[in-house]
């Protein structure tokens, strides 16, 4: 199963009208891409139904963290501008890690990708009840990060009534610099070419971790740039 991060708005999302790298790369290519779901897809919904419930959800969600946030609450769900990116499973999953690790360097680094990564001892550490951890919207269970930077995470309801992680994307961004900075330190030029590096299955964790991480964070600092939600997709 594929795992790609969207960008843009919720209503694009789930009215389906956006395409994933794999259908990007296909239509590029002329090839065949078919995504298979256990929800029928057979009768798309229609976007005005869509924005109706992502409007309200968004708004009582607001209202929820008001407190919290130090921005403005809201965004636009009649634009049309999204991106997507696919860090896969080993990808994403392998750079939660590298930040669990570089909390606790103490720690020897897996050598490859570890399938049951929430068991693993730094993610542990990093997670346990009263931590507060320098890389919370990276490391924690979150599936959507929003345009506004509100104190810690959250876990709620997301549109359609499945509980989940919700982050802040600008916080994301910021933790992903904070990373890089403390780890790797290296500039956009090298994580341009880090994009291109495909790891294949099986490679080290730290080319897993670096490809992650090159190709989360311009999407966490898009999403920030211009006010939209991120979310993960598999």
């Amino acid at each position: 199963m594929a795992l790609d991060i969207y960008v843009g708005a919720l209503t694009l999302y789930y009215a389906g009208k956006w395409e994933n790298a794999g259908q990007r790369w296909a239509r590029k290519h002329g090839a065949t891409y078919d995504i298979i779901r256990p929800e029928s897809v057979d009768d798309p919904p229609d976007p005005k139904d869509v924005r109706t419930v992502v409007v309200a959800w968004r708004d009582a969600l607001a209202e929820a963290v008001r407190d919290r946030s130090a921005g403005s609450l809201t965004w636009d769900e009649t634009s049309l501008t999204y991106a997507s990116e696919r860090p896969g499973w080993d990808g994403f999953t392998s750079l939660v890690l590298w930040a669990a690790y570089a909390e606790h360097p103490e720690l020897d680094r897996p050598l490859r990708a570890v399938e049951e990564y929430q068991r693993d001892p730094a993610y542990l550490r990093s997670t346990a009840e009263g931590t507060r951890s320098r890389y919370s919207h990276v490391i924690r269970d979150i599936e959507f990060w929003l345009p506004w930077p509100f104190d810690g995470t959250l876990v709620a309801s997301d549109p359609l009534g499945n509980k989940v992680g919700i982050g802040s994307s600008v916080i994301l961004a910021r933790q992903l610099r904070d990373l890089n900075r403390a780890t790797w330190n290296v500039d956009d030029a090298t994580l341009e070419q880090w994009r291109e590096d495909v790891p294949e299955k099986g490679s080290p964790f730290d080319a897993l971790a670096r490809f992650g991480f090159a190709t989360v964070i311009d999407p966490a600092q898009g999403a920030a740039d211009i006010c939209l939600p991120m979310k993960l997709d598999y």
